[in-house]
């Protein structure tokens, strides 16, 4: 009878920390903020010449209006200024202050063959899934040699 006790004492602290193990997870994601006015971003023209691409990651927390902090940063150095910058101008709907996670990729591509002819296929683009993505391509600078061109067209 007291063994008994003690296996259904030992089932309700185990039922209890899973619980609460549950709810702790729970807390961790926090519902993310609503972005209710924010300035589009660009890809930097000097990243561009540069061939500057990569993925930066900003841990922000807000005010429950604005970004009031980074708690961390990685990244290419001159693409996570340029990321802070835009993120200072986001504006959220009022809410709890919450801090999370916010990834800019930026990538760079090949906007034609090594000719000084492009066909204009690709164009630069941003795609944003605020607050937590945005995801900026632009085409990479290339160097025309005329002497190529004017080989293939005879």
């Amino acid at each position: 009878m007291r063994l008994r006790g003690i296996a259904i004492g030992a089932l309700s602290c185990l039922v209890a920390a899973c619980v609460l193990r549950v709810e702790a997870q729970q807390k961790v994601t926090p519902e993310l903020p609503w972005v209710s006015s924010a300035w589009a971003p660009i890809y930097p023209p000097i990243a561009r010449a540069a061939r500057i691409q990569g993925l930066v990651t900003l841990r922000v927390t807000t005010d429950g209006k604005h970004v009031a902090t980074f708690d961390s940063e990685s990244g290419p150095a001159f693409l996570v200024i340029q990321a802070k910058e835009n993120v200072r101008t986001w504006e959220f709907s009022r809410h709890q202050p919450v801090s999370f996670e916010i990834r800019f990729n930026y990538k760079l591509f090949i906007p034609c063959e090594p000719v000084c002819e492009c066909s204009g296929d690709r164009q630069e683009s941003v795609t944003l899934r605020l607050p937590a993505d945005v995801e900026l391509n632009a085409p990479s600078p290339i160097i025309c040699d005329p002497s190529a061109v004017i080989e293939q067209k005879k």
